[in-house]
């Protein structure tokens, strides 16, 4: 496994603990940043988890070498890396949580790779289990949040195959969420079995079998599972692997939801739910039949655990102390929790709730209730669209369907059951009708009213009746009258109360006034712009410039405060790759309103430190290399353009592209360019010619042998080359580089016992030609032609060198036709029979064990033919013709005495018909037993040798009463214009042209 290093540009600025787990080649380390107390975990996987794995590739054949091995582990880094892009992804959704960052690496003086993963420290639900108490309502949040996010991975085409507590975390809104790699592609599941770094115990038993197919319910069963431990103490009802039978109920769980999880960890994957949706449904219905209340499922006061970390805490006594299997488990995990603690000065977080401040009572606040409490409660209706603020750019229509569905699945009606808080009756004063006022006569000062009756006038609010009652009573003279009643009384009232109201509503007025146009300052707009250092905010206002302040802050708590000109201010000297907050303030009695914050991010910096190019392999091409040192960002552009040609731009997500299409002799200026999250400095910029491409040809290793490897090529004749570089290499560590402006060239003190791979390049280009040497390779010498037997030829050669294993295989050809004819010999010399005459054989010699033959290419001549001369005739006394073959039979008995008017004497044949000649003696000849080789060697127009063939028989059986008939074994196919040359033992007998038909 490689040494743990401080990666760049990934843990730049960080400080890196050593590793609290380690597991199948995954390392888990604490880490912090230099500047900050922010706690941080890098998970390293590494790949190959140890050398042994490539030395099996190795000695299996599997690989035929290390750079085989180091490809097929750089395809293996590749698909975990398209794993965490796939979590990237998916963390749009709810449900998951990505990595802050991520980097493959190459191990160095290795074969493998390193990818490093930087996430924030976050709580686990395996945490969550050992440390805190579940209730009723977290573990339906629980079961909900799990089959949500199930059924939008599998939406979104993948199976999440390593679902288990350490993978799940709580956010900071009370959610749980997947948070790391577990991914296989639908699609690949037929072909798929489960890797071993996805094997815990919340694996399906039919996944114990290492090479068992995947199916659709491993993330299921593993959900059923994590339900469990929720309802069984936070404990798991085995140790080890999980078995392949029935499990018992939950200890604290009712029978209904004990049978939704039964069902869901089935022995037999048929008898489990099928989808997480499903699952998630009869959850959703348990709830609306029995309700859930936020109270511990466990109400004990000390957990296993916790007792667990007392009894290891307290003083060993004499005797040693023994526990079970649990126990230990509990306090191993324990001491765990603990290191992470050591590893990390705590902080007091939301996410860390044994150090932060505890709030009297949040559990009814709908700020901190989960997003399925707020879903499960009427009182908090959902939105009108869930999935307003969810990216869909990276998922298909059917992920924003699971995304519809998984609303439907927790957006139900509040179940019986449920604490909610009574709704406040706050009662309502009847309004106050003000009835009109009766009409009213004009005023009239009071009047006293004598008991006498001598008043003159009385007042008129004192009823008449009740007057002359007074007057006629007997006991008029010892009765006294009330005093009259304050005249108008009642009108006086109302006029008050209206004044009153109309006075409050006149203070109202002026307050809303007051308070709208003059203490509520309004910013019409708020923008930001800058670059890797500074910052410009404009605002548009009609305050008062002088009322305002603008606040600069940036992630670490530093402040700058100037005021506005003009409506616009620039802060300076700013920080790269970091997040600064705007704030207006104003001054005296006013309060702002509109957009008075905004964020900008300042460019992170990325300095490039070399940046050339060299010819591509192709013409018009050129390869681009650079080496950054800062920030380097997933998607490199570069902008390139000629004289009297547009600027383009290409794309490239490493340190290397190529770029195609250019101009031969046109000079390019490259610029490498990047979003407004980078900005870049250094060597980006180049200009590059771009020259025709040249290579070497008809590249050939002439010896190897005595330790002496000499090779040579041509030069293209239209281009001049400064200088050549050859390299000889092998597999074993022989590397060597030659530098030469000749053609050839010579590699001394190498073993010719072992194979090497010659590479010729010209300067300045990429195209390379090469020519492999096999081990024990051979050279040969002095090839020489026997040409003194007619019609036969022996060629021999000298071996230097080791002798090859089985036969020699001796190639040649006739005058450069494309039929190649074979013999095999054991010694150095072959005989060939019969031949052509006066034409050119090219000979190649081989092995039948395949190793190099140097200098095995020659050529040699075979003497003109005479003509034709014996059993007392010759080539004159002879008259010859075509004829078709299927003729020949009645030739036979007829008379040849002018065979150059028969009717039987054709030129021309359709392709497919046979064809023989027609000789006829004009001299009486010697009938003797004596074999004759009749060869016949066809040409085409331009005199290559298309067909060479012999058949054999006695003299006296060819010829009948002076006349001879021989058959062509077969005529060309192609049509065209053809010669037939005859010769008997290898002279001259007859010559003829003919044509071949469709």
């Amino acid at each position: 496994m490689s040494e743990i290093k401080l990666i760049s540009p990934m843990l730049d600025n960080f400080a890196i603990g050593d590793p609290i787990s380690e597991h199948s080649g995954v390392r888990c380390c604490p880490a912090m940043p230099n500047d900050s107390n922010k706690r941080y975990i890098v998970k390293i996987i590494s790949v190959p988890a140890s050398q042994v794995q490539v030395d099996a590739l190795l000695l299996t054949g599997a690989c035929q070498s290390q750079e085989d091995a180091q490809s097929y582990f750089e395809g293996v880094a590749q698909r975990i890396v398209q794993e965490v892009e796939t979590l990237q992804r998916l963390s749009e959704q709810e449900g998951f949580v990505p990595f802050e960052s991520y980097q493959l690496v190459p191990m160095e003086g290795q074969v493998g790779f390193d990818i490093y993963l930087l996430s924030h420290y976050k709580r686990s639900l395996e945490r969550f289990f050992r440390r805190e108490t579940m209730t009723h309502l977290k573990a339906v949040n629980l079961g909900l949040d799990m089959c949500a996010s199930l059924a939008i991975a599998r939406r979104a085409g993948y199976l999440y195959a390593d679902l288990k507590p350490s993978n799940i975390y709580i956010s900071e809104d009370k959610e749980f969420r997947i948070g790391d790699l577990g991914f296989i592609p639908m699609d690949e599941l037929r072909y798929s079995t489960l890797p071993d770094r996805y094997r815990s115990c919340y694996t399906a038993p039919e996944m114990q079998d290492p090479f068992a197919q995947l199916n659709t319910t491993v993330d299921i069963y593993a959900a059923g599972l994590i339900l469990y431990q929720a309802y069984n103490g936070g404990q798991l009802p085995f140790t080890g692997d999980a078995p392949a039978e029935e499990l018992p109920a939950p200890e604290y769980a009712d029978y209904e939801i004990a049978e939704i999880i039964l069902k869901a960890c089935a022995p037999d994957p048929k008898d489990r739910w099928q989808d997480p949706l499903d699952m998630g449904h009869a959850i959703v219905e348990y709830m609306q039949r029995n309700g859930v209340n936020d109270v511990p499922i466990v109400s004990s006061a000390i957990s296993r655990s916790e007792e667990s970390v007392e009894k290891a805490t307290e003083e060993p006594e004499e005797e040693p102390i023994s526990m079970d299997s649990e126990e230990y488990e509990q306090i191993m995990l324990e001491s765990i929790d603990l290191a992470i603690d050591e590893a990390f000065p705590e902080e007091p977080t939301e996410d860390n709730p044994e150090e932060a401040p505890v709030a009297e009572d949040d559990t009814d606040d709908p700020a901190n209730l989960s997003f399925m409490d707020l879903l499960i409660s009427d009182e908090t209706a959902p939105s009108e669209d869930l999935t307003d603020d969810i990216s869909y750019q990276e998922l298909s229509n059917e992920t924003s369907d699971i995304l519809s569905l998984a609303d439907d699945l927790i957006a139900h009606d509040t179940p019986e059951g449920v604490i909610q808080p009574d709704p406040i009756d706050i009662p309502m004063p009847e309004p106050i009708v003000l009835e009109p006022d009766p009409p009213q006569e004009a005023e009239e000062p009071e009047k006293p009213m004598d008991l006498d009756g001598s008043q003159e006038a009385v007042d008129e609010d004192v009823p008449a009746a009740l007057l002359t009652a007074v007057e006629h009573s007997p006991e008029y003279d010892e009765i006294a009258l009330p005093a009259a009643p304050q005249k108008k009384k009642g009108s006086k009232k109302i006029i008050g109360i209206i004044l009153a109201i109309l006075l409050a509503v006149g203070i109202l007025a002026g307050c809303y006034y007051y308070y709208t146009q003059y203490y509520l300052q309004t910013i019409d707009s708020l923008t930001l712009t800058g670059n890797e250092d500074y910052l410009t905010v404009s605002v548009e206002t009609d305050i008062d410039e002088s009322l305002l302040s603008v606040i600069c802050t940036n992630t670490y708590g530093e402040k700058q405060t100037k005021s506005l000109e003009n409506g616009t201010v620039t802060f300076e000297d700013l920080n790269a790759n970091t997040l600064y907050t705007v704030n207006l303030q104003i001054g005296g009695l006013h309060q702002l309103k509109g957009k008075i914050s905004a964020s900008y991010t300042t460019p992170a910096k990325s300095n490039v430190v070399t940046f050339n190019a060299i010819a591509g392999s192709t013409e018009g091409s050129v390869i681009l290399r650079f080496t950054v040192d800062g920030m380097d960002p997933d998607i490199w552009n570069v902008a390139y353009s000629a004289e009297g040609e547009e600027e383009k731009i290409a794309s490239t997500t490493g340190h290397m592209t190529t770029i195609t299409g250019l101009t031969v002799g046109k000079t390019y200026t490259f610029r490498l360019v990047s979003d407004t999250s980078v900005y870049i400095v250094g060597n980006h910029t180049l200009d590059y010619t771009v020259s025709p491409l040249v290579y070497a040809q008809n590249l050939q290793i002439l010896s190897c042998s005595d330790g002496i490897l000499t090779a040579r090529w041509d030069a293209p004749a239209d281009e001049q080359v400064a200088q050549w570089t050859v390299r000889c290499y092998n597999d074993t560590g022989t590397d060597v580089k030659i530098q030469t402006a000749a053609t050839t060239v010579e590699f001394t003190g190498l073993d010719c016992s072992q194979a090497y791979t010659v590479e010729v390049t010209a300067d300045g280009m990429t195209t390379s030609e090469r020519v492999y040497v096999s081990a024990n390779s051979v050279t040969v010498a002095n090839p020489k032609l026997d040409t003194s037997k007619v019609n036969s030829m022996t060629v021999t050669w000298e071996n230097k060198g080791t002798a090859p294993e089985g036969n020699w295989i001796l190639l040649y050809t006739i005058d450069n036709g494309q039929n190649h004819e074979v013999t095999r010999t054991a010694e150095c010399s072959a005989t060939i029979s019969p031949v052509v005459p006066g034409a050119t054989y090219q000979f190649t010699l081989q092995t039948e064990s395949g190793v190099t033959v140097f200098n095995g290419s020659f050529t040699g001549q075979t003497p003109e033919a005479n003509k034709f001369e014996g059993f007392g005739v010759t080539a004159n006394n002879m008259t010859a013709v075509l004829c078709k073959t299927a003729t020949m039979a009645d030739l036979k008995y007829k008379d040849w005495s002018d065979l150059t008017d028969s009717e039987y004497a054709v030129t021309s044949f359709a392709a497919g018909e046979k064809a023989s000649v027609a000789i006829r003696l004009s001299k009486q000849y010697e009938s003797v037993v004596e074999t004759i080789v009749t060869q016949f060697v066809i040409r085409d127009a331009a005199g290559t040798v298309v067909s060479c063939a012999s058949t054999a028989n006695t003299w006296n059986k060819m010829f009948y009463k002076y006349n001879c008939q021989v058959d062509i074994p077969a005529l060309p196919s192609v049509p065209g214009s053809y010669t037939v040359e005859v010769y008997f033992n290898g002279m001259a007998v007859h010559e003829q042209s003919f044509t071949v038909t469709a």
